[in-house]
């Protein structure tokens, strides 16, 4: 909301719905890419749930363990990029403004995970 000030661009004019709030960067899009870098990152350095051993007797662990994180990480993302895409496809912002989301998400989600787990090693 401060950047959203501070910035003051307005959200496109041919939008269905006319909101009041200015449009960069795009809220939504911060949020949902933020989460899902975090969620992503982290899917790749957690072991999985022994829950999903069972499927280990077709072969080896590590590699089915690679394809299922790859496999939730590449669904969170796509979720994610459906929303910021949705954003646009309704007329709430550019496509500036939802780049401008995505990055700053990206980054947050990075220093986000960078400081998790420099935390959660300390103790």
């Amino acid at each position: 909301e401060i950047m959203k000030r501070t910035i003051r661009q307005p959200r496109p004019t041919n939008s269905k719905q006319q909101k009041k709030s200015f449009g960069m960067p795009s809220s939504h899009s911060t949020v949902i890419i933020y989460f899902a870098t975090f969620i992503s990152l982290q899917l790749h350095t957690i072991s999985l749930h022994e829950f999903f051993s069972f499927i280990s007797i077709y072969t080896t662990q590590t590699s089915i363990n690679t394809l299922i994180k790859l496999t939730l990480s590449s669904i969170v993302s796509l979720t994610a990029l459906s929303v910021v895409w949705s954003r646009v496809a309704l007329g709430y912002h550019t496509r500036n403004q939802v780049i401008v989301g995505m990055v700053l998400g990206f980054c947050l989600g990075i220093i986000w995970d960078r400081w998790w787990w420099s935390y959660w090693n300390v103790i």
